[in-house]
């Protein structure tokens, strides 16, 4: 089920970012800089980031995780080794199937338009209201305790 859902939120936001219209926000603040994507500022750190994840992904790969193991080995033992035979077992067909499932979806309701986006629940639309919550109970309340002192002091002088 995780697998379905990671390719079809995945998607979604590729859908919807990349393929889709733009919306009136961004139609309204994009701002082309000489015609590339962003500043220098901007690319030379997304892409510090981009080489970055790719060697801490290769970090998890068999033949290249037991030289880490083996340094870390003194301070903490490892719960489980990854081993070539593990890596590929995982990589069953019916595990394959399931993100390709996810895509499917994502590609039906987001760039196919084939079907309709479900309409989600009031509840998971205002997160379970707990920004709501939090409003009452710790910003209002504190709000109130520092307008308190604050308008006895100015009236007694």
């Amino acid at each position: 089920m995780g697998a379905f859902l990671t390719g079809l939120y995945a998607f979604r936001l590729f859908f919807i970012v990349f393929t889709g219209e733009p919306s009136a926000f961004a139609r309204e603040h994009f701002h082309r800089h000489h015609g590339q994507e962003g500043p220098i500022s901007m690319l030379w750190t997304v892409g510090t980031l981009a080489a970055l994840s790719l060697v801490g992904g290769l970090l998890q790969f068999a033949p290249i995780w037991h030289p880490l193991s083996t340094w870390l080995d003194p301070i903490d033992h490892p719960i489980a080794e990854a081993t070539s035979t593990q890596e590929w077992l995982d990589l069953r067909a019916r595990d394959r199937r399931r993100p390709r499932r996810g895509i499917a979806v994502a590609w039906a309701i987001y760039a196919a338009k084939r079907a309709k986006a479900p309409r989600s629940l009031p509840v998971l639309e205002k997160k379970f209201y707990w920004d709501e919550l939090y409003d009452l109970v710790w910003y209002r309340t504190g709000d109130l305790a520092a307008r308190g002192p604050l308008r006895d002091s100015s009236r007694r002088r």
